[in-house]
Parts: C-alpha cells; sequence; structure tokens
C-alpha cells in the first residue's frame, strides 16, 4: 500500500507537496476498509481467471509447438 501511495504521488500533481509519511495508517486503514466493502471484485477475478486461460493456452502452445 505505501508504494502505491508513492507511486500515486510521484505522478498525480493533484497532491503536489504532499509527501508518502504524511498519510497515516488510520487513513491507509479506513481507506482499505471502504475499498474492501465496496468493491466490485468480479471484474478482478474475470481478469485473473481470463489470465491463467491465457497463460495455459500459451503453454500448450509452446508443448504443441515443440513436437
Amino acid at each position: 500500500m505505501r508504494a502505491a501511495i508513492t507511486a500515486v504521488l510521484d505522478i498525480d500533481p493533484n497532491f503536489k507537496g504532499l509527501t508518502p509519511e504524511a498519510v497515516t495508517d488510520d487513513e491507509v486503514h479506513v481507506a482499505c476498509l471502504s475499498i474492501a466493502t465496496t468493491m466490485d471484485f468480479s471484474d478482478v477475478v474475470g481478469n485473473a481467471e481470463f489470465q491463467a486461460a491465457l497463460l495455459a493456452i500459451r503453454s500448450a502452445h509452446r508443448r504443441l509447438a515443440s513436437d
């Protein structure tokens, strides 16, 4: 989470002057709870399934191409 905060602060000019250290552990905790209770994880699961399927297909393709 801290690395993500640093990455956002590095590229988003809206937060110019704010350091990663300025974001408290309580703010991180509340933000994580908020996302965990409101985020629709079906997109994440669907993307993970797609990526796994693609990897399996590539593996089979490599195996069959080497025969």
